[in-house]
């Protein structure tokens, strides 16, 4: 999967493939479509907030949809 990471403050994302994950017992696995970052993604990434710890997957506003546990 497609994950674009912040590695430090005020340098553009990094877009990095990264393995799907497997869910573990009681957890689904989300397809994530789209992903949307706000301003408080911005000001993270932009070094406003000193308690920030990098590297970090900004974005929180997700369409997204679960794929069942076993096929029918």
């Amino acid at each position: 999967m497609l994950t674009a990471i912040a590695t430090t403050v005020d340098e553009p994302l990094t877009i990095t493939e990264r393995e799907v994950p497997t869910p573990g017992p009681g957890e689904v696995l989300v397809r994530v479509t789209a992903c949307g970052i706000c301003y408080t993604d911005l000001d993270l990434i932009q070094g406003h907030w000193p308690v920030a710890r990098f590297p970090v997957v900004p974005g929180q506003a997700r369409p997204r949809s679960t794929r069942p546990k076993s096929p029918r």
